[in-house]
């Protein structure tokens, strides 16, 4: 059961990563705009777009650590487990 959580949950920090970059690209482009501004995309819409990269990897990594530290402890149950067994 906890197997499946972790492998859920690396699935999710993935596509969080990825659809939360895609958002904020989009977001970006459509508020900073040659449309909306009149002016072409600067420097500011450059940065703004590595910082919300930034920040999406640092959410995404957090939730790939709950994943890993729930795949630790499945791992460790199943070898206490092993382990109560051979007694």
């Amino acid at each position: 059961m906890l197997k499946k959580v972790s492998h859920l949950l690396k699935i999710s920090a993935y596509l969080f990563f990825i659809m939360n970059i895609l958002k904020e690209i989009y977001k970006i482009a459509l508020e900073m705009s040659y449309l909306n501004t009149g002016q072409l995309m600067g420097a500011e819409s450059m940065i703004l777009m590595l910082w919300s990269c930034f920040v999406s990897f640092l959410l995404s990594l957090v939730i790939y650590g709950f994943a890993v530290i729930i795949e630790f402890y499945e791992k460790q149950s199943i070898k206490l487990s092993d382990d109560l067994t051979k007694l």
